[in-house]
């Protein structure tokens, strides 16, 4: 794997997917209480409604199980990745990671923001990531 595709990689992953799990279970938590709430309503809940409480409730759990497990394996990437962010000294390789990573800012804001070219940037970048991939035996 290269320090390009890893870097996308670690986009996706830090960005697209972080916010889409959790951007569900966000849905299935809403979609949940709004149930629950029309069929509690009334003070006396009918058993058809209580069955269909109960069904659910067992499709929200095992549908939050399924995020919260997709949020584990996301999380297993992604800890270690910003504890090495946390670990660099150098304070422009570290903004670019922070500002790239867990903010998800295009390059030309950061380019704005550091004042550097984007060459001394994207060669900075890439010397992390190499960095990186060589400490965690990623290939």
């Amino acid at each position: 794997m290269s320090e390009k595709e890893f870097a996308s990689y670690m986009f996706n992953i830090m960005q697209v997917q972080r916010v889409n799990a959790l951007t569900k279970c966000v849905q299935l938590g809403k979609e949940l209480n709004r149930e629950i709430a029309m069929l509690t309503a009334n003070e006396r809940i009918a058993d058809k409604d209580k069955i269909w409480l109960k069904y659910l409730n067992a499709n929200a759990v095992q549908s939050l199980d399924a995020e919260l497990q997709t949020m584990t394996e996301i999380n297993k990437v992604v800890i270690p990745f910003v504890k090495y962010i946390s670990s660099i000294t150098d304070l422009l390789d570290k903004t670019i990671l922070i500002n790239r990573y867990s903010y998800g800012y295009p390059w030309d804001k950061i380019i704005e923001m550091t004042g550097k070219s984007e060459r001394t940037l994207m060669r900075r970048h890439k010397k992390c990531l190499h960095e990186y991939m060589t400490l965690n035996n990623i290939k």
